[in-house]
């Protein structure tokens, strides 16, 4: 392993797998690897029961960063930040986990992650592996510093604690908010984002939960407007592309079947009241000249459809097929 290898491994591990919480999953999971009904149990599918115990919450949290961890490694070998050779350093502990039957079911058939599947193959089956090889020698390593600037995005999106609120709404979660002494999910935000100015919801307007809500529905906006950026730098590398799409996929995923259009309603209530809204008088005096506010609706309606035309980009099937068709061969 050369220098330049052993520097960057060394960052993926600091940026993830020594992560308080990853390194609590990996404890966590050698606790329970012989205990199968418990994994079992703590691995299950929400369907079968509801996850609503904090200890139970937290043990599942800690696998997705562990598994998270090996999905940054994947994407970094697909992509030639790291060299293949790296994966020796790893093989024991990541076979260890990911062949886990309770482990692999949550990751492969609950909660599918394309890349930690695709991991396990590469490092059990050589006919996947040299195949992999050939298809990653197909395209020229992408910079050093677009994987870095991926991984500090998914960094800033998983230590967030608004953007990790309004994505729980967002995936049908509800709060109890004492401040409105009532329970909370999405449909409840949107409506009451879209009364803005009715006096009424003056509690709600106040409520820490909203707050947040709001707050991370605008920074993981934000989000997907930088991923989009790095995705559309790597059009002429699709197999990269691809690998970079799913080091998000579960979310993104999410956004293409079920939740995407609960994310665009938020966008067109924003612009609506962006549209709608009329300069703010102050004691009878104009805060802002007309001319001024125009500039304002108009700048704002722009950053809007940019926003709009982003998560198009981001959401667009072909992104995920890549990876997914070189998993699926692996599987034939």
């Amino acid at each position: 392993m050369n220098e330049l290898d052993q520097m960057r491994l060394k960052a993926l591990q600091n940026n993830f797998r020594n992560q308080k919480n990853a390194a609590r999953g990996y404890r966590n999971f050698m606790k329970y690897r012989n205990d199968d009904e418990k994994l079992k149990w703590l691995l299950r599918h929400h369907d079968e029961e509801e996850v609503v115990k904090g200890k139970e919450i937290r043990f599942r949290e800690d696998m997705d960063f562990l598994l998270g961890y090996y999905t940054m490694l994947m994407a970094a070998v697909i992509t030639g930040y790291l060299s293949p050779d790296i994966l020796r350093e790893i093989t024991r502990e990541a076979e260890e986990v990911l062949n886990n039957k309770r482990v692999k079911r949550y990751y492969s058939k609950y909660y599918p992650l394309a890349l930690p599947e695709l991991l396990y193959d590469f490092l059990t089956d050589e006919s996947v592996q040299v195949r992999t090889l050939r298809h990653i020698r197909d395209e020229q390593p992408i910079k050093g510093e677009t994987f870095e600037t991926v991984m500090l995005l998914i960094r800033s999106r998983i230590e967030d604690d608004d953007v990790d609120l309004f994505l729980s709404l967002l995936d049908n979660f509800h709060y109890y908010d004492s401040e409105v002494r009532k329970y909370i999910d999405i449909e409840v935000i949107w409506d009451r984002l879209r009364q803005y100015d009715n006096k009424k919801n003056k509690a709600m307007y106040n409520s820490d939960i909203f707050q947040s809500a709001l707050l991370g529905f605008a920074k993981y906006i934000l989000y997907l407007e930088a991923y989009s950026d790095v995705l559309g730098e790597l059009e002429e590398k699709p197999l990269s592309q691809s690998a970079i799409w799913h080091t998000d996929g579960y979310w993104l995923e999410r956004l293409q079947t079920e939740l995407g259009g609960v994310l665009y309603k938020g966008l067109e209530i924003v612009d609506s009241i962006t549209k709608n809204s009329q300069p703010v008088q102050y004691k009878d005096e104009q805060l802002f000249d007309e001319s001024n506010f125009a500039a304002w609706q108009s700048a704002s309606s722009y950053s809007i459809n940019k926003a709009r035309e982003d998560i198009d980009f981001v959401l667009r099937e072909r992104l995920n097929r890549p990876v997914n068709s070189l998993l699926a061969r692996n599987h034939q």
